[in-house]
């Protein structure tokens, strides 16, 4: 049997229920996704209660009583409709948007429970898919130098890509990471760099390999010395041949225009692929998890394990052919 404190508690939720609208809810919740965590972060998850807030009004669904597991379950099929691909090649970019989408919810009616605003706890019947293909493949090191090949050193803007490749695929940053950095993040006397702007809010030390810091040394001298510059902008380390701040939209233009198009494997090549190759072959060659964990900047190691599942073919076949007990028995 309830006690009367429990029963008042309970009364006290389900008023609250009745009481404030999704709206405020969702404000609130922004308010504190805002306050503590990076703003990436905070804008990934607005855009998830944006599209949630848009469903609900259509649905005429106002206050947080008529937020029932059923109306949950006809958004995630609605999204799902509406996120359907239209060309088999967007299937991974669609599974990964879904996945996103849904986590965000579920963290959403996580905090709605956690702070007393709903009395049943609703991310229960919420499940995250599995984001199929989520980790790509990573490029064998003979597509890299045939990509990397490309880049005519010639130019101050080829310098400068190359300069920018070396450095995703030497030091495993993601795209955002390294056009984020300043002339004063990176200590070539002592090959280092300051990662200030990492996903996860915390900051990092990453060590940057010889080759990245011969083209990184090319591109100071020969290419950035000669770009314009503006007081807005002269303090990054990457720009553009208008003296503006590299865009992730550029580099990626350029990759579209410049480099995919002339490789002769075929093989789709992406900026963030670099960060998977850099990670896959340093385990590959021997590099503890650990090591791995704290260069990309993983704040659990579950995330770094993963690149471990891309060299388990490689095990299976070493086994197979170098173990004693390799050969089948017989009779």
């Amino acid at each position: 049997m309830l006690s009367d404190g429990a029963i008042q508690g309970r009364s006290s939720m389900k008023n609250n229920q009745a009481l404030f609208t999704i709206e405020e809810a969702m404000k609130a919740f922004l308010i504190h996704q805002k306050a503590n965590y990076t703003p990436r972060t905070y804008e990934n998850r607005a855009w998830s209660m944006g599209k949630l807030r848009r469903f609900l009004n259509k649905k005429k669904i106002v206050s947080l009583d008529q937020l029932t597991p059923a109306i949950l379950l006809e958004y995630e099929r609605e999204k799902s409709a509406f996120f359907k691909p239209l060309k088999p090649e967007n299937t991974e970019a669609s599974s990964l948007t879904l996945h996103t989408d849904t986590t965000n919810v579920r963290r959403f009616l996580i905090y709605l429970h956690d702070c007393r605003f709903t009395f049943e706890d609703l991310s229960r019947h919420v499940t995250p898919r599995r984001a199929r293909g989520r980790l790509a493949k990573p490029l064998s090191p003979k597509v890299i130098e045939e990509w990397f090949s490309l880049c005519d050193l010639s130019t101050p803007t080829g310098l400068r890509d190359r300069a920018f490749f070396e450095l995703l695929y030497g030091c495993g940053l993601r795209p955002g990471e390294a056009l984020a950095l300043e002339l004063t993040d990176l200590d070539l006397a002592t090959n280092r760099l300051l990662v200030r702007d990492s996903k996860n809010g915390e900051a990092r030390t990453v060590p940057v390999t010889r080759t990245s810091s011969h083209f990184l040394k090319r591109y100071l001298n020969e290419a950035r010395f000669w770009l314009p510059k503006s007081p807005l902008t002269e303090k990054y380390l990457w720009l553009t041949d208008r003296g503006t701040q590299l865009s992730l939209y550029s580099v990626q233009s350029r990759l579209r225009k410049y480099y995919r198009p002339k490789l002769s494997c075929g093989t789709p090549v992406t900026l963030h692929r670099l960060r998977h190759s850099c990670a896959t072959h340093l385990i590959k060659g021997g590099a503890s998890v650990r090591h791995v964990q704290e260069l990309l900047g993983h704040r659990s190691i579950n995330s770094t394990q993963t690149y471990t599942k891309m060299v388990i073919p490689d095990l299976q076949a070493a086994i197979r052919q170098f173990h004693p007990r390799r050969a089948a028995l017989r009779r």
